[in-house]
């Protein structure tokens, strides 16, 4: 089993677990077809929970799905923390309809973010928009302040480079 560990300041707002085929990385590259039969699908599993005082967010797969998870989970790697926390939120609400969210944080935002992540969560729910290019780009929407503490990987090296920004360990 592979992980890849995002340890956050305190709990998010957003929590939710699911598990589902990467299409494509989060710079919007290929890494697998879904419509070609000859090939075994990989999968990749994610969490975001509090823990304690803190949050985390983890990204689990089999060893058998490197070719396509480790390519995924480095695209999200070389993100600084400044941008990680909006790409997740993105990465979330357009992945799964298996959100829980804080309801006062939700209650708080502006009627103009709250549909833009409805449109997000409704194309987790219609099998066509797994097709959609580049599903994560970014719209703008800034909702959440999740500070970064840490990323650690496990069972995998990245083999990152020297000089990343934002003191990814």
């Amino acid at each position: 089993v592979r992980s890849y560990l995002i340890k956050l300041s305190h709990p998010p707002e957003i929590m939710c677990s699911a598990s589902f085929f990467p299409t494509e990385n989060f710079d919007g590259v290929q890494l697998q077809n879904l419509l070609d039969l000859t090939i075994v699908a990989r999968l990749i599993g994610f969490s975001s929970f509090a823990a304690g005082d803190n949050g985390a967010i983890v990204f689990s797969w089999l060893s058998d799905s490197d070719d396509v998870c480790i390519p995924f989970i480095k695209s999200l790697d070389l993100r600084p923390d400044s941008e990680l926390p909006d790409i997740l939120v993105r990465f979330f609400f357009e992945t799964t309809e298996n959100l829980h969210m804080k309801p006062d944080w939700w209650e708080g935002l502006d009627q103009k973010t709250r549909s833009a992540l409805i449109r997000r969560m409704s194309n987790s729910a219609n099998p066509t928009m797994l097709l959609e290019e580049n599903r994560y780009r970014d719209d703008g929407v800034r909702c959440v302040d999740w500070q970064i503490e840490s990323r650690t990987c496990y069972g995998f090296d990245l083999q990152r480079p020297s000089q990343v920004a934002d003191g990814i360990s």
